[in-house]
């Protein structure tokens, strides 16, 4: 059996707690673009890598049956997409090394 390269860290059950500790210095971290590009942005964390890795999760908006299409929550799926849609395309500006791409 092969030893295991790699040391474990500590594991946090919050990606804000991960996202935080990254930043003062405690190692690296995997995070959501959104919940990350504050920290780019001011330079508090740096890419480790060019390279994107999709996630095959997403967040679904969801309400009870019958009210899908009530207009306040028409009104806050617009915006959440208007929200999502401006961030990617500051983020592609910003980072343009970020291109989403899965090339190193």
């Amino acid at each position: 059996m092969a030893a295991n390269r790699y040391q474990e860290g500590p594991c946090f059950p919050d990606s804000g707690l991960t996202i935080g500790s990254a930043a003062r210095g405690g190692g690296i971290a995997l995070g959501r673009t959104a919940l990350v590009y504050d920290h780019l942005v001011q330079g508090t964390l740096v890419l480790a890598s060019r390279r994107i890795m999709p996630s095959p999760t997403a967040y679904y908006a969801i309400c009870k049956l019958g009210r899908e299409n009530d207009p306040a929550i028409r009104m806050f799926c617009d915006w959440v997409r208007i929200e999502a849609e401006t961030l990617m395309h500051e983020v592609r500006e910003r980072f343009p090394s970020m291109a989403f791409s899965t090339e190193e």
